[in-house]
This record gives structure tokens, sequence and C-alpha cells, in this order.
């Protein structure tokens, strides 16, 4: 599978989509600035509309390649005479542009599977012709550290300033509010359409409290269950009071969040477990972009006889499994 296939905001060609709550409208200092008549009653985005809106106006063969995509928050949404959002939206939607702000744990140069992951999916929000920016907390290090922003693979990443210190909680806490802060600067001058939290759920958690200050609708996706990756690889126990803190925080970024996506089935039946409806929750799995690798190589019948391998394919894996990932 393509790594174009890896974006994850997803619409429901059927039924529509509501695009803001009472508790996200535009804030007042925003409404000010579109230039719309005010609309008043029920209204309606249709799942089309909303598709233009966030992907640029794709073409089929980008439809095929995402699939189905829906909001979680289906149905009418309500709209008064003072409201422009839901104006502003329908209209972003019909005239296929969008703006999309990725908010980071860390990101290129420094290399991981994380950063990887990122870099596919926002070359494959550019290629369906978004613009795409990135913010990173106080987790990025390396040559990037200390730099308002830097450009980076042709992806420009911003930085949040200063260093993660202080008694624990304390600590994330202040993590927490430094990305939120940097979010709303970055929101207020760029003026982005949808934030992309990308786990762990400090990320969502900054991104969830600038959506609502920012009156914009936030993604929130799930790579892993950090606290279970920390069991998994020996650095943390179940049950104990960081384990049961970092869950009850992840709840609360997904109830908060306008849709939810996971990388695996296995997460998302998790989050069922937990209570969350599964048509809340989209599956966008890893993929590979084959056109980074080259020709690929013609199959040596000679060393597959030598090492047993046979006539059939042979699957080679580099990485890490876990439980949550449901193998």
């Amino acid at each position: 599978m393509s790594c174009t296939a890896c974006f994850l905001l997803v619409v429901r060609e059927r039924g529509s989509v509501r695009a803001m709550t009472a508790s996200r409208r535009q804030p007042e200092h925003q409404r000010a600035q579109v230039g719309q008549q005010p609309r008043s009653g029920r209204g309606r985005v249709r799942g089309a509309e909303v598709f233009r809106f966030l992907f640029g106006g794709g073409t089929n063969s980008v439809r095929d390649l995402l699939q189905t995509f829906h909001f979680w928050r289906a149905g009418q949404v309500e709209v008064d005479a003072q409201d422009h959002a839901f104006a502003d939206l329908e209209s972003s939607a019909l005239a296929g542009r969008g703006r999309i702000l990725d908010v980071l744990d860390h990101s290129l140069p420094l290399h991981s599977g994380y950063t990887f992951r990122t870099r596919a999916i926002l070359k494959a929000q550019q290629a369906m012709g978004l613009e795409v920016r990135a913010v990173t907390g106080l987790r990025q290090e390396g040559p990037a550290t200390g730099a308002e922003s830097d450009t980076v693979d042709g992806l420009q990443f911003y930085r949040t300033p200063g260093v993660a210190q202080g008694l624990p909680l304390l600590r994330e806490w202040g993590e927490v509010s430094a990305l939120a802060e940097r979010i709303v600067a970055i929101a207020q001058d760029w003026r982005p359409d949808v934030l992309h939290a990308h786990s762990p759920a400090l990320c969502g958690m900054a991104a969830l409290r600038a959506s609502r200050k920012l009156g914009i609708p936030m993604v929130y996706e799930i790579r892993a269950f950090w606290e279970d990756a920390a069991v998994g690889n020996g650095t943390g126990r179940q049950g104990d009071v960081k384990y049961r803190l970092t869950r009850t925080l992840e709840n609360h970024v997904v109830a908060g969040a306008d849709a939810v996506v996971t990388i695996c089935n296995g997460l998302k039946q998790d989050l069922v477990a937990r209570g969350n409806a599964p048509e809340r929750i989209t599956i966008m799995p890893n993929g590979v972009d084959l056109a980074l690798f080259g020709t690929p190589v013609s199959r040596d019948p000679a060393l597959a006889e030598k090492l047993g391998l046979g006539d059939g394919p042979v699957i080679g894996f580099i990485g890490s499994f876990y439980d949550y990932e449901g193998i």
C-alpha cells in the first residue's frame, strides 16, 4: 500500500458532518475577519463538500487510495445568526482548499519510525493539494532545538522553545501548556483549517486545548498506547500510577477529538472496549512508498536456493511487535 494512503481525516461520503459544535465556534476576533453574511437556522455540510475542503478537491485515484472517510460527528449542526463558523467552513469546502497544522512529539531531522510515518503523511497531504505545516513539542532534540522553525525535505516544522523540566506531572503539564500556546500563536498567524494531532496524548491534549480556544476541528491519530509500549519495552509497569494517569489522559483526548484514527485494528478494538463508539474510529495502517526504493532488484534463483527460500515470495520485516498491535 502506498504511503499516499496514510492520511487520516475521515469523511463519510454519505450523510452529513457536524463541522463545529457550540463549544468550538469561531472566536469573536476571527468572526470579524470572515467576509460572509451570517447564516441562521439549521445547516448541513455534505460529506463530498468536506472531502473537497480537507483534500483539496482530490481525484478519483486519491479517493480509491483513501477509501472511506468520515467524521464521527454526523448529523445536523445548529448555527445561530451570529455564528460565521459554519458558513466559513462550508465556503472553504466548496472552494476546495485547506490548511493542516500537524502537532508532533518530534520530527525530522531526527530519525525514527515516528518521524518517517510523519514524513509520509505530510508528503501525502501535500500531494493532495493541501497546505501543510507542523509543530513539535519540547521533546524535539538535536540540531533543530532552539530554532523557531526549520525546513527539512521540503516540509516546514515550527519548534516550541524551552526545555521539559520539573517534577513529574508538573513537567508534563508544562509541556502541554507550552505546546498549546505555540499552536495558538502559529494558528493566529497562519490560520489552519484543521489541527491534526499525533500521539502521544500530551500532543493530543495540547491540540485539544488549542482547538477549543481557536474554534477549529481537531483530529487525533493514535500510533501506540504509550503506557502499553512502556510495559512492552520494560520501562513501565501495567496498572501503576503513571500507567493509569496516561490512560486517563488518552481517554480524555479521544473523547474530545472531532475524529479519531488508529494505526491498526488492535488499537481500535482497545478504544471500543473502553466505551468509544466504533464508528468514531477509522484505521489507517502504515504503508511503503515503493518509489523511495527505486527499481526492484531481480530475483536471484541461486541465492534463493542457497537460503532455502523456495519459489514463493519473500517478505522481510524490520521493526517491533507489541500486544496492543493485535498481532
